[in-house]
């Protein structure tokens, strides 16, 4: 099942609220340093924002076919900024 575009939106939008840092505004003199950043994803938030199944995500990784990814730690997350370059990348000629 493959989400439209404002589905994929709507996920985009949710994962960005759930992984907007919250700091006081006191804690640091860089209290805008995160905004206007994009949330790292997960590969499920990456699956879902892509209409894929999971394992298809884990099956790019490890063939290096996928979108850039990043380990932390034992995570693997992604940035929306590298998915959307690679989907620009493998854009239909048509």
């Amino acid at each position: 099942m493959a989400l439209g575009a404002s589905e994929r939106a709507l996920a985009h939008r949710d994962a960005s609220r759930r992984y907007t840092m919250r700091t006081p505004s006191n804690a640091s003199g860089h209290e805008d340093d995160h905004r206007g950043r994009d949330p790292l994803l997960t590969p499920n938030e990456v699956s879902v924002f892509l209409g894929v199944p999971l394992r298809t995500i884990y099956r790019w990784r490890s063939r290096g076919d996928g979108p850039r990814g990043y380990r932390i730690g034992r995570h693997v997350r992604y940035r929306v900024d590298d998915i959307e370059r690679w989907l620009e990348d493998h854009r239909d000629a048509s």
